[in-house]
């Protein structure tokens, strides 16, 4: 196991020029969206450790290749009258509801919500066969809506707008909470559409809020903020990391600052829904997508080479709004049943990344795993939408113990 977390901070020196060792491991991981499952009983006691089994089993049939599991942890929520300025009730620790700027890992109770609980009930039944995981909670949240059927309203729609005050203070409230927890190794943000326009050529000035959060949380998590102590403790000597998830086109050199200025955070390059012209819940062919992965793993592995920005790669294993082999709507009872394999999806992401890693001149880029796509019990979601498989199946566990990649 020790290959398989094996510290990626001597790259990460050579990258950045810093002086101080990074927490970024090389880890194949594991998304398990299991926030909204609660107990029926008692809607604001949601159940823990949901996927926890069906993690244990598929690693075993992956040959032991998984080191992290990105676990739901709370979702983001933005309300506040001016973007410019925090409200008085804020500061680092505050519940108060008025303060606006909402997190919910460490609030028992609150939106049904309790990420601290979840990772702990993770932790003891991933570990109770010997071997030692990574956790890294997802935070995730809309910038702007999705267009999914029956979706409300996005909640940080104000969030790229936020000034350098406000949102530096949001980041000092999420790694507030989040380095309350032991278990805790990173944080998985997953707010979307991340880093939108960045990379365009006149970038709007004012939209600088994501930069300012994320640059923040990097400092945070390298132990630099006292007036949050708990992020470098015995368990994590060299901190916690983070990661956020989006497609290489957004990624500028902006982008790669906020990530790696605290040598903690890497980007996640979704290899699934690839087709963003496509709207959601339309099929994309396994040879349409074929093309398409190959385009979006050439792209992020020349941003990576061009900006020294670390990254995962994000693949279909289960069904997602654009690569799935049914899906059904709870709204109209309507389903549709394509002549698609969700095997057919997986395998073209992985030779497209085995290939292209494997080439002379990517061989030293700082590549940290690959991450799959999804486990989620009864469908993946999207708005009143269920996409099928929900998990990956025993052909795609079969096929990525022999194609998930190891440490380099």
């Amino acid at each position: 196991m020790k290959k398989m977390l094996a510290s990626f901070a001597t790259l990460a020196l050579l990258l950045t020029g810093g002086v101080h060792a990074s927490p970024l491991k090389f880890a194949n991981s594991a998304w398990m969206y299991d926030g909204d499952n609660t107990d029926p009983a008692n809607p604001l006691k949601p159940t823990v450790g949901l996927m926890a089994n069906d993690i244990l089993r598929a690693d075993a049939a992956m040959g032991n290749k998984l080191g992290m599991v990105y676990i739901y942890g709370s979702d983001m929520e933005l309300a506040i009258s001016d973007s410019q300025h925090p409200a008085a009730h804020c500061d680092v620790a505050t519940l108060d509801e008025k303060c606006g700027l909402q997190v919910y890992y460490n609030t028992p109770g609150k939106r049904g919500y309790n990420g601290i609980a979840n990772t702990a009930k993770y932790k003891n039944i991933l570990e109770s066969r010997g071997k030692h995981y990574l956790y890294s909670p997802i935070i995730d949240g809309r910038i702007e809506k999705a267009n999914a059927p029956g979706e409300g309203e996005p909640l940080l729609v104000e969030f790229p707008y936020l000034s350098q005050e406000v949102a530096e203070l949001y980041a000092d409230r999420v790694a507030f909470q989040a380095c309350s927890d032991e278990n805790l190794d990173g944080i998985q943000f997953d707010l979307e559409p991340a880093f939108k326009d960045y990379a365009i050529a006149n970038p709007d000035p004012k939209r600088r809020g994501e930069y300012y959060f994320y640059k923040r949380i990097g400092w945070n998590f390298a132990g630099k903020n006292n007036a949050i102590r708990t992020c470098v403790d015995k368990a994590h000597p060299e901190g916690r990391f983070f990661s956020v998830f989006a497609f290489a086109r957004n990624i500028n050199q902006e982008v790669s600052d906020a990530l790696t200025a605290h040598q903690n955070g890497y980007f996640i390059d979704s290899l699934y829904d690839v087709d963003q012209a496509a709207p959601g819940g339309t099929v994309t062919t396994p040879d349409a997508y074929n093309r398409l992965v190959q385009d979006e793993v050439a792209l992020m592995l020349a941003k990576s080479r061009q900006y020294h920005l670390p990254f995962q790669f994000g693949v279909p294993a289960a069904a997602s709004v654009h690569e799935f082999e049914r899906s059904k709507s709870t709204a109209t009872n309507g389903e549709v049943v394509t002549t698609f394999r969700q095997i057919d999806y997986l395998t073209h992401a992985m030779r497209a990344v085995n290939t292209a890693l494997n080439a002379p001149e990517n061989k030293s880029l700082p590549f940290l795993g690959v991450s799959l796509w999804s486990f989620e019990k009864g469908g993946s979601p999207w708005g009143n939408e269920f996409y099928y498989p929900p998990t990956p199946g025993d052909d795609a566990l079969a096929h990525l113990k022999q194609t998930l990649p190891l440490p380099r």
